[in-house]
């Protein structure tokens, strides 16, 4: 059974077998397009967000305790992995 493609069936067939192959290469596209999207926005946005993050924690702590960066840096980290893994992660 060909399939209709365009408004009110004025448009052209398409057969099966080709309707297959074109879902095929977008299901792919789209795949490669989901990944890039993952990993575009899950490494990049979390690595700019947590360094600015440090950056504000760092200036604080700079401000209001007189810590250096490092040792800033060291206790919030400590923070973190104490926090993740009583988390369970």
């Amino acid at each position: 059974m060909a399939v209709r493609v365009g408004r009110y069936g004025m448009g052209w067939t398409m057969s099966p077998e080709v309707q297959r192959l074109l879902d095929g290469i977008a299901e792919k596209a789209a795949c490669a397009v989901r990944g890039f999207r993952a990993v575009y926005l899950g490494l990049f946005f979390n690595c700019l967000i947590m360094s600015s993050v440090n950056l504000a924690a760092c200036k604080i702590a700079g401000i209001l305790i007189g810590l250096p960066m490092w040792q800033t840096l060291t206790a919030v980290g400590l923070l973190n992995v104490v926090f993740a893994a009583h988390a369970g992660l």
